[in-house]
């Protein structure tokens, strides 16, 4: 049985990297040689496929910072620290492109705790696909325990079952965890060379301020075409959506 559990995973395992790995590598040669735009096509192409990974997002901000997006960028930097929040290299890179952003804001660029590091270290479907691997486990070990007559068996499945069952509530923790950490982000980037802050969410109403590409700003509400944001935790006011890119 241990066997076909390791078979499981391993199956599982391989899912979580990406499907096209062909077009992956063309991506990759492509930016070797310097081919950045033609690069970006293809990376973004894979992403519209939902073949999230680590290596994706830190190879299309490495693309985008070649062709001078630095908000895109940055955009696709921190999307790759979600995935890999303690990766030395990508935090050095965003450390290095926030520099280069003209509003000098204080942003927080480090590695996480431990816990949040392993969790979020995994990819956006491990944790479900271990949640569909531990709930099979589960399903097994209680099968031998209500048929089994052999009083080992039966004792040995029941304390898997135990086992079994806290891991998977753990592991339904984590994918929640995830999940709220991948969908739910209220951190921004700024995408375009200068946008006005205004005072209301609609044309022609006073700017409170500017910003510029690459400042990271936090979503406080979505109202339609437009959000409130805030910089710098007490600087708020409205952008179009179409401005900024969430993390």
């Amino acid at each position: 049985m241990i066997k076909w559990i390791y078979i499981v995973t391993v199956l599982f395992a391989s899912q979580l990297i990406f499907a096209n790995q062909e077009e992956y590598e063309k991506a990759n040669e492509l930016y070797e040689n310097e081919a950045y735009d033609s690069a970006v096509v293809i990376y973004n192409s894979l992403l519209e496929e939902n073949q999230y990974s680590f290596e994706i997002f830190y190879n299309l901000g490495n693309s985008y910072f070649r062709t001078n997006k630095l908000g895109l960028a940055i955009l696709n930097w921190e999307k790759a620290r979600k995935i890999q929040p303690s990766n030395p290299q990508v935090i050095e890179n965003l450390n290095y492109a926030y520099s280069l952003a003209r509003d000098k804001f204080e942003v927080d660029v480090k590695s996480v705790g431990f816990i949040n590091g392993f969790v979020f270290e995994k990819s956006p479907n491990f944790w479900s696909y271990m949640a569909i691997l531990l709930s099979v486990i589960l399903a097994v070990t209680l099968f031998l325990f209500f048929i089994s007559r052999n009083d080992t068996i039966h004792q040995i499945s029941f304390y898997l079952s135990i086992v079994g069952f806290v891991c998977l509530i753990t592991i339904v923790i984590f994918a929640y965890m995830h999940k709220n950490h991948f969908e739910q982000s209220k951190e921004a980037i700024v995408l375009q060379p200068r946008v006005q802050v205004l005072s209301e969410p609609k044309e022609g109403s006073d700017e409170s301020f500017a910003l510029h590409e690459g400042t990271k700003v936090e979503i406080l509400k979505i109202d339609e075409d437009w959000a409130e944001i805030v910089v710098n935790k007490d600087n708020t006011g409205w952008v179009k959506l179409e401005s900024i890119g969430r993390i």
